[in-house]
């Protein structure tokens, strides 16, 4: 067989991009339409199945959006956003223990992973024993001043804090997460 030339690479691309923009314009069954033609093509960009991925988690297509998280996931098992897709589709889909090793992994990938960070923090209340809070306190020492990462790192351990009933230690994170989004908006 021969491999498919850029015109296939790009209509593949054209169709993803189209599935995503029909979705956010209310029109679901045009983008499960489009996305039903951009499987038929070849499946090899992990990037794309990862966009479609996310477009039929949105359409309520379970079975088929985490079976092209996994495809990608196949295809590129190091790029941290992959697992945090397939984390996002699995909580939704109420598969929470895959969900916290796919955040678990992408944190592993990506240590400063914000949005990885808290999604895990807000999935399910911690306590004593399985908290991160010694992890999101580590990364916000190495993350940027104001940016969108010490946002979600910040919120993150207010989160867990809160959870452990460390009121005061919470407050100042949560004030500096907010303090973050302001300055950025």
């Amino acid at each position: 067989f021969a491999r498919p030339g850029p015109r296939v690479a790009e209509g593949v691309e054209l169709l993803a991009h189209l599935a995503r923009c029909r979705l956010m314009t209310g029109r679901p069954e045009a983008a499960r339409a489009v996305t039903t033609r951009a499987l038929a093509l070849p499946r090899e960009n992990a990037v794309l199945l990862d966009s479609l991925g996310v477009v039929l988690t949105r359409l309520d297509e379970q079975a088929l959006a985490i079976e092209l998280f996994d495809q990608a996931i196949e295809m590129q098992p190091a790029m941290p956003s992959l697992y945090f897709n397939r984390a996002l589709a699995q909580r939704l889909f109420g598969q929470l223990a895959g969900a916290e090793r796919d955040l678990e992994k992408c944190v592993a990938l990506n240590p400063g992973h914000g949005k990885a960070h808290w999604a895990l923090a807000e999935m399910l209340p911690r306590g004593p024993v399985d908290n991160h809070v010694a992890r999101l306190r580590a990364q916000l020492e190495l993350s940027t001043p104001g940016s969108l990462q010490e946002e979600m790192l910040s919120l993150a351990l207010f989160r867990e804090l809160d959870d452990l009933a460390r009121y005061e230690e919470a407050w100042p994170e949560l004030e500096r997460g907010v303090a973050c989004r302001r300055a950025r908006s």
